[in-house]
């Protein structure tokens, strides 16, 4: 057995609990009641501020990515936008990023990972892959004042400005983020596993996986990044529809492949967690509606299963799923974590306001009611754990110009 540096060597691979009732795994979620009450915020970090990062800053920051590496690190990611709008509008994008050697209560200097005045660098979605100690930052690119909501993108794989493709790059640091390599291009497929072309094969934000959990040993170490496909009928055909996928790894990042994608209404940016019986549930933005969108997988992304509504109230907009912990790593208990806006009122899904923290203890077949953790806005973000005792999690508290880390007690999440 393999050592997992993160956790250690305390993983067995349990038998496959089936989860099915005719073919279609049932969902219930218990977000319909009445959030709990705030709870109170070990400490909070606004890790960045528009207008205040130096003479490299911006004036907005938006979509949060987060990691944690094996040495506790916490590198921090955003979109540095010289405008107030997303990839597609005038002013171009950076990537940017901050690192914490404590936990989160104090960050470094602002970072440029990668900046272009033609280009927008966009969706950051960070991942660690602990059997390497390679930390990985995976990220769009499209070109200037045409992004991703316009059929102006290309649909091809040539990152020269001048096509006006999106491409998706991948850089790696194994001295927890203090330098990067050079970076290198995911080529995304021409066409999705359904044959509509890929206009968009875009990732994240919020942060990668990596597999440790698969009855088929070859697939541990899998490396695993969420994506959305904008998919159109004709090559140069305009978008009709947008589904999600993943772009993974067998061999820690140096080639990448595609998987299917999802089957069912359009769903958008999306987050990836492995369950303890290896399956894959993946958690997608709906197009529509209070519900989420979501999927599994019990072949490490290459296929997904029929569509699931989740039953938690939440707006349109980008949340976080991860694992907290599993009792297969010699925690006390199963749990899957969820953030994003409860709404206003909370419990509404009307609005980003609001951010909650959901938690499941039978791996995602419900959820407790949500525990407010933000205070009144609230849109994207991006949840780790620090330790068995506390989550951090990466948030927008303003519409265009904070990024700010609340660290949160395990136990104040789930005093009820």
């Amino acid at each position: 057995m393999r050592c997992w540096p993160v956790r250690g060597c305390r993983v067995t691979i349990m038998d496959r609990r089936e989860s099915l009732l005719g073919g279609t795994l049932i969902l219930i979620f218990l977000a319909f009641a009445r959030p709990a009450p705030a709870i109170q915020v070990l400490f909070s970090t606004d890790v960045f501020v528009g207008g205040a990062e130096g003479p490299h800053g911006t004036s907005n920051y938006r979509i949060p990515g987060m990691i944690v590496t094996g040495d506790g690190v916490l590198l921090a990611f955003a979109e540095g936008r010289r405008g107030a709008s997303d990839p597609g509008s005038p002013g171009a994008i950076d990537l940017v990023m901050k690192r914490s050697e404590d936990g989160g209560r104090t960050w470094s200097s602002l970072m440029i990972v990668d900046s272009d005045p033609a280009i927008d660098f966009a969706n950051p979605t960070p991942l660690f892959d602990a059997l390497t100690n390679t930390a990985f930052i995976v990220y769009d690119q499209f070109p200037d004042a045409c992004g991703s909501n316009q059929d102006c993108v290309g649909p091809g794989n040539s990152p020269d400005p001048r096509d006006k493709n999106q491409v998706v790059w991948y850089r790696t640091s194994t001295d927890n983020g203090l330098t990067w390599s050079d970076r290198r291009l995911i080529s995304k497929p021409l066409r999705g596993s359904d044959g509509r072309y890929l206009r968009t094969g875009s990732v994240g934000p919020g942060s990668g996986i990596q597999l440790r959990r698969q009855s088929d040993a070859s697939m541990n170490g899998r490396l695993v990044v969420p994506a959305r496909r904008g998919g159109a009928e004709a090559l140069e055909g305009p978008r009709v529809s947008v589904e999600p996928f993943v772009y993974f790894s067998d061999d820690h990042g140096e080639t990448w492949k595609a998987g299917g994608v999802t089957d069912g209404p359009s769903a958008n940016e999306s987050e990836v967690v492995e369950l303890t019986n290896g399956d894959l549930l993946l958690d997608a933005r709906q197009s529509e509606g209070t519900s989420r969108r979501r999927h599994l997988s019990r072949d490490g992304g290459l296929t997904w299963g029929p569509d699931l509504r989740g039953g938690e109230v939440i707006t349109t907009v980008d949340a976080s799923l991860i694992r907290f912990s599993a009792v297969q790593d010699g925690d006390d208990r199963d749990r899957l974590m969820f953030s994003g806006p409860a709404g206003d009122p909370p419990g509404s899904g009307q609005g980003r306001r609001h951010l909650g923290i959901w938690v499941s203890y039978d791996e995602g077949t419900t959820f407790e009611a949500p525990k407010v953790v933000g205070g009144d806005y609230g849109a994207y973000s991006v949840l780790q754990r620090l330790d068995d005792r506390t989550v951090a999690v990466l948030y927008e508290p303003t519409p265009n110009t904070v990024i700010r880390l609340l660290v949160l007690a395990l136990d104040d999440i789930e005093a009820r």
